[in-house]
């Protein structure tokens, strides 16, 4: 939630949020005086984007804030008249008067900017076929002996997996969006 009034700030909106609003609904208030509710999904998918657009919002623009929002969920946001922010920056609002879509700096909470995770290393690779493969459902030691790293590397990877939701916390994928992300 913070990072998204950051975001709202840094866009040069003037936003009183507050935590909690109508049954459902994570926070509410008002962005530029336009009455909005807004839910707060780890790992949304289509079907919580179509839950969201039958959910009651008291008449208030609907906006989702999540951490990744892969490409389908985007697209049904879209679909839906449902605005959206993702801590890789990306803020969109597009309901009159409310038009905004742009992409704005995103720091950790200390103020550093975010480390990205990056799949393409041949560690995060191998894991992350483990994970899709089934095998990191074994644990930490047994997936490093089945893929060849060290366990350290795996758990690490498997921790980076977690941190991104594209991982859950027993090794199985988040579905589609690990298998997107190999791709």
């Amino acid at each position: 939630m913070e990072r998204f009034r950051s975001a709202l700030v840094e866009a040069g909106l003037d936003a009183n949020l507050r935590a909690g609003g109508p049954v459902g609904w994570d926070a509410s208030g008002a962005i530029e005086g336009q009455p909005v509710v807004v839910a707060i999904r780890a790992n949304p998918t289509v079907g919580d984007v179509l839950q969201l657009a039958e959910r009651d919002g008291a008449g208030a623009y609907k906006v989702l804030a999540a951490p990744h929002l892969w490409g389908p969920v985007r697209a049904a946001l879209r679909d839906k008249g449902i605005g959206s922010f993702d801590e890789a920056g990306h803020l969109r609002l597009w309901n009159r008067p409310l038009m905004v879509d742009t992409q704005v700096s995103v720091a950790e909470p200390d103020g550093r900017s975010p480390r990205p995770w990056r799949l393409d290393s041949p560690s995060s690779l191998d894991v992350a076929l483990a994970v899709l493969d089934g095998i990191a459902t074994t644990g930490v030691r047994a997936t490093a002996l089945a893929i060849g790293r060290s366990p350290g590397t795996v758990s690490k990877q498997l921790a980076a997996l977690r941190g991104v939701y594209l991982v859950d916390e027993t090794g199985h994928p988040m579905v589609p969006a690990l298998f997107d992300a190999v791709l």
